[in-house]
């Protein structure tokens, strides 16, 4: 798991130097991945909560960034002109946070956890 911290703690320098406001807890201005997702958005989709619980503690430390929703997961397919720009379904994730990802696996123990925080 260490391997994995190191990974992202390198992104996340690499993200400071470049808006380095970031570091004032604007939520907006995090990275996406390709598809919309955040790093602590895979660990709970991917069922890695305890990546997920460090990760949160680690650079998601606030309720604005715990609350970080998934961006457009279609706007690569958009990007490349595979859907057109005309159609909008919303997309698969948009708009979700790790809150409603943890609801759509009815993961009471997951819920009450971020509720917390």
């Amino acid at each position: 798991m260490e391997r994995v911290f190191e990974l992202i703690d390198k992104q996340h320098a690499a993200f400071l130097a470049r808006y380095p406001e970031a570091d004032k807890q604007w939520h907006e201005l995090l990275d996406a991945g390709p598809v919309g997702e955040t790093p602590l958005h895979l660990c709970f989709l991917l069922g890695l909560k305890e990546v997920g619980k460090a990760l949160q503690k680690r650079h998601y430390n606030t309720p604005e960034l715990l609350s970080v929703p998934y961006e457009n997961d279609l706007r690569v397919w958009r990007q490349t002109s595979v859907l057109s720009t005309d159609e909008d379904d919303g997309g698969l994730y948009t708009g979700q946070t790790v809150l409603h990802i943890a609801v759509a696996q009815e993961d009471i123990d997951l819920c009450k956890w971020l509720l917390d925080r």
